[in-house]
């Protein structure tokens, strides 16, 4: 590696150092104080400083008081003179303006510090701080790679007419890239970034909800607040900053103005707000949304049969251990389990309990695949059936949801085997529990035929069919590890 190339690498990067004021303002006739000049000034000098800007105070912000004229020109100067080659140095000011005509077309603008007196003025010209000074001491300076100039106050807007009088026929358009090719009278460094961001015109600046109108949108934007302000690397360019102060101040009366060039200069840097982390965040709200729609599913399937029944659970410690075993010899390859009995002799208690043994063991009731059919269901109430199955699979097996959507008996129907499939492709093995409350013959084959929809053949229809006819008739699903094993159905009488 050469000298001039390691030269080159270990060069430090620039300084951001920046100078913060706030002046509500001494009363004077048709000038009322502000209101939030100072909360401006301390607001922008916390987030300036926090790691996302990275900017250096090179004193505390002035605030009322403290804001002198004198005070404030000193902090210019010394803000100035430390300035080196790379620095990127901010001014901010929250307050007042004062426009002094000095010519019948030109008007001087001077920034309202605490000790401002118009009438100094009519003697000497340069007793106050007037934006061409600022323009000549600041934004002109010869060193400093980036300036940026803040000034959100009245008149602002007029920090066009600052420039040397060589330049103020079409300042406004000349402005726009003044500073991309400085003519000689300018000291700036050549390539150099100048922006001055202005509050509004040559009318009243406003304020709103405890700051400056275009402070608080600034302060929003900076803090990473406001994210169609960041660019696809979560960088607040001034580009993207302006562009977003002037849709939202749109409808306000109170346009913002910028002057100078240099709309890459970044201003604060948000990780979080980079296109990546943006998708990131919409993918993991659809995802929310989803889960929120497959448990309001879910929910409709209200527990207070199931519960009921395990509070009135006693015994069939014989019964339970055979069925398990029966579920355990059919998980390999999958199938049917067919619990029949008379009425009255505990079927759904021995569901209900096999249903929350599940419950421990996968540790929720929503990751259980059962449902409890009512003893007077609705028309077509293989459609719920299904959904509610549906939504529990496709909640714990991440499952596509796309039939679920739609209140379709033939498109759920369709669905079903296919998400056992996909489980069992996935390894998974799953337990299926149906409680069906009907007590006759004739009405088993309605809810036979719904569930015969969860394999592609018809086995399960047969099978309920040649089943007892007593009261409830519970049914378990096995879904094995691999589908395309022979499945087989089994009854459980007891």
């Amino acid at each position: 590696m050469s000298a001039a190339s390691q030269e080159h690498e270990e060069k430090p990067a620039g300084r951001k150092r920046t100078l913060v004021v706030g002046v509500n303002g001494p009363p004077a006739p048709g000038r009322a104080p502000l209101q939030d000049a100072i909360h401006d000034a301390q607001a922008m000098a916390s987030v300036l400083q926090q790691e996302c800007c990275g900017f250096e105070l090179v004193r505390p912000p002035l605030l009322g008081e403290e804001a002198t004229t004198e005070q404030v020109r000193t902090a210019l100067l010394d803000l100035a003179e430390s300035l080196q080659e790379g620095d990127f140095a901010l001014f901010f000011f929250s307050g007042h303006a004062h426009l002094l005509p000095v010519d019948a077309d030109q008007d001087e603008i001077y920034l309202v510090t605490q000790t401002f007196n118009p009438a100094h003025l009519k003697r000497d010209q340069n007793a106050h701080l007037s934006l061409r000074w600022l323009r000549q001491v600041l934004f002109e300076h010869e060193q400093a790679s980036s300036i940026l100039i803040v000034l959100d106050c009245c008149y602002a807007g007029k920090f066009a007419d600052s420039a040397p009088d060589l330049y103020l026929d079409h300042l406004r358009q000349r402005l726009r890239y003044y500073f991309g090719e400085p003519p000689g009278q300018s000291p700036s460094r050549p390539g150099g970034i100048r922006l001055a961001l202005t509050a509004t015109g040559a009318s009243t600046a406003k304020e709103q909800d405890g700051h400056g109108l275009l402070t608080g949108h600034l302060l929003a934007a900076l803090r990473g607040d406001r994210e169609q302000a960041a660019d696809e690397q979560g960088q607040i360019t001034f580009g993207r900053l302006f562009d977003h102060l002037a849709q939202v101040l749109a409808s306000s009366g109170q346009e913002p103005h910028f002057f100078g060039s240099g709309k890459s200069l970044v201003l604060a840097t948000h990780p979080d707000l980079s296109l990546e982390k943006r998708r990131e965040r919409e993918q993991e709200a659809h995802e929310a949304a989803r889960r929120q729609r497959l448990q309001e599913i879910i929910a409709r399937h209200h527990d207070g049969f199931l519960q009921d029944r395990l509070d009135s659970f006693v015994g069939r410690v014989s019964e339970l251990a055979e069925i398990r075993r029966q579920i355990d010899e059919l998980l390999p390859t999958g199938g049917y389990l067919t619990i029949t009995g008379q009425a009255g002799q505990g079927k759904s208690s021995i569901i209900a309990r096999l249903v929350e043994e599940q419950t421990r063991e996968q540790g929720g009731r929503k990751r259980v695949a059962y449902h409890f059919i009512p003893l007077t269901p609705p028309s077509d109430y293989q459609v719920p059936l299904l959904q509610n199955l549906m939504a529990r699979l496709v909640l714990k097996y991440n499952l596509s949801d796309l039939s679920l959507a739609s209140a379709s008996r033939a498109a759920l129907c369709e669905d079903f085997p296919g998400a056992l499939q996909a489980i069992a492709e996935r390894g998974g093995r799953e337990i299926i529990f149906i409680l069906m409350g009907w007590t006759n013959c004739k009405p088993i084959n309605r809810p036979a035929r719904a569930i015969s929809a969860f394999c592609r053949r018809d086995r399960v229809s047969r099978h309920l069919a040649s089943s007892s006819c007593w009261g409830l008739v519970p049914t378990i699903r096995c879904v094995p590890s691999n589908c395309s094993s022979r499945t087989g159905s089994t009854r459980c009488p007891i």
